[in-house]
């Protein structure tokens, strides 16, 4: 399938949707809402894809909603939802001052998340940081950065089979981690 607002691949079993509206600064519209739906039901049922990763072309991720379109009272959070199928109870933000500032590895493992496949959507905003994930007990890691504005989606097993963390840094800025999650996942 051709999609006007939007670049796929899928290399290594990270599947890359890359918003592609750049003269716009990756504007949301119309147009981008189908091709970017259809292109996450198209990656939710592909099996060869483990991770997805959304990104924007040019000098920014998204500038938000193209106000040509947009619709009064709707926030990012329901959007979320929506599009998931899940609704996101929580919204959880971590400051990194530095590069000193990190996250050990972990899972959002504890309550419903122990036992029950989850979503955790996080939004990066300010400094590029790596972002890494490995399997649970070890193994060869992946590494992410996020960018400003970039939405890292782990759902399926994710947090009970994959460990992530953000790992120290000689030099880095300010940096907001905002996290979207379900009723009791941690």
């Amino acid at each position: 399938m051709t999609y006007e607002a939007i670049r796929y691949e899928l290399i290594d079993g990270i599947a890359t949707i890359t918003l592609n509206r750049p003269q716009a600064y990756n504007a949301f519209d119309r147009r981008m809402h189908i091709d970017l739906a259809r292109r996450l039901d198209e990656a939710e049922r592909d099996p060869a894809a483990r991770c997805l990763v959304i990104t924007g072309a040019g000098k920014a991720f998204c500038s938000g909603q193209d106000l040509k379109e947009l619709t009064p009272g709707v926030s990012f959070r329901a959007l979320l939802s929506e599009r998931y199928r899940v609704q996101f109870r929580s919204v959880g933000l971590n400051l990194y001052r530095d590069g000193d500032d990190s996250v050990a590895w972990h899972g959002d493992n504890i309550g419903r998340g122990r036992t029950h496949d989850t979503l955790v959507a996080i939004v990066s905003l300010g400094d590029p940081r790596r972002l890494a994930l490995r399997p649970r007990g070890g193994g060869e890691s992946l590494s992410f950065e996020l960018g400003h504005g970039d939405l890292l989606v782990m759902g399926g097993s994710c947090q009970r089979t994959w460990e992530h963390a953000v790992p120290k840094v000689a030099h880095a800025g300010p940096r907001i981690s905002v996290q979207f999650r379900p009723l009791n996942v941690f």
